[in-house]
């Protein structure tokens, strides 16, 4: 029966070199699977190992780069705007520099021009005017008897002749620096007492006030220092330190004397404040400022020069206005008053340049 059996298997399904080989179990049936292509099988070993990231990562490759281009134009723009700024602003930095430039090298002229006067005495001065020449140092030279006197007085001579042109020189060079300060717009001085020591910011002007000063030590201080008259036009406000020191007739010889000194030093035009009211002593020295500022009016008519009734807004209904001036002593200006005159000297100084 067994043998029936085996002649009923197929002998092609039959696997008998595996028989042969292992020596047990039953013939394998061999079935042949269709091979793959090689190209498929990389491609696929491809795919499994590395993926692709796909549309995504595109997407967020070129999101980065437009942010950041963006980003860099931004800063490009407020950069530029930065720099224009900072362009503006040393343009006027450099403005600022070349006024203060001006202005200390007036300072040092100044000093140089009182320090070189302080040296020379007036009599020295005529004498060196009229001895400016050769031929009249030599003429000076052949009246003296002994030559060592004669070499003496040549030699003296000689350095007043050398510290005069330098006089000149210095003088020269300040008339140019003044000059220069015209160019920036400076055109008026007004010298004052305390009076108007807190008056700022008037166009064209500078203010220049000395706290205590009266119309003597005023004129003295102008001698020594001729830059205070050195512009175009001076308002000169004075007196009010005077009232109580000297009489009327001292008061208006000093204002005298100080016109004379303007007039010898300078060709400004000068302008002359009156005095105002004295709310602390007012029932004394009320009828004494008005008399003087009549008799201050009828000198500047005679002088040609210019007087300004600075008072007028200081008054109401004949009496001074108590709430324009500081209550603790009743003679200096509060913040009201000090308005009040600075509008004045700014409708002063506009009249005189216009």
């Amino acid at each position: 029966m067994a043998e029936n059996r085996r002649s009923e298997r197929p002998k092609a399904d039959m696997n008998y070199r595996h028989l042969h080989e292992y020596g047990k179990g039953s013939p394998l049936k061999i079935v042949e699977l269709p091979s793959e292509p090689q190209e498929d099988v990389i491609e696929r070993s491809l795919d499994e190992n590395y993926p692709a990231s796909g549309d995504h990562e595109q997407s967020d490759i070129s999101g980065t780069v437009s942010f950041s281009l963006l980003a860099e134009e931004e800063e490009k723009v407020r950069l530029q705007k930065r720099l224009a700024l900072l362009k503006e602003k040393e343009k006027q930095l450099q403005k600022h520099k070349e006024i203060e430039d001006l202005r200390r090298e007036v300072e040092e002229k100044e000093k140089s021009v009182s320090k070189l006067e302080k040296h020379l005495s007036p009599g020295r001065s005529r004498a060196s005017t009229s001895t400016t020449t050769s031929d009249d140092i030599q003429t000076e030279q052949e009246k003296k008897t002994k030559h060592k006197r004669g070499h003496t007085s040549s030699e003296t001579k000689k350095q007043s002749y050398t510290k005069d042109k330098e006089l000149q020189s210095l003088r020269k060079d300040l008339k140019m620096t003044t000059a220069s300060a015209f160019a920036q717009g400076l055109q008026v001085i007004i010298l004052s007492d305390s009076i108007a020591k807190h008056v700022t910011g008037i166009r064209h002007a500078s203010v220049k006030a000395f706290p205590g000063i009266g119309i003597t030590r005023l004129t003295a201080r102008i001698n020594n220092d001729l830059s205070l008259i050195s512009t175009p036009f001076t308002i000169i406000h004075v007196g009010t330190n005077d009232i109580l020191n000297y009489s009327e007739g001292q008061i208006m010889s000093a204002y005298n004397d100080l016109i004379s000194s303007v007039r010898n030093n300078s060709n400004t035009y000068l302008v002359l404040s009156s005095i105002l009211p004295r709310p602390l002593d007012y029932d004394t020295t009320g009828q004494k400022v008005k008399a003087i500022n009549t008799q201050l009016k009828a000198l500047c008519a005679e002088r040609h020069c210019q007087f300004i009734s600075s008072f007028r807004p200081f008054f109401k209904f004949g009496q001074p206005v108590r709430a324009l001036f500081a209550i603790r002593d009743g003679l200096h200006l509060n913040l009201e008053g000090t308005r009040r005159l600075r509008l004045f000297f700014i409708n002063t100084v506009a009249h005189l340049i216009k």
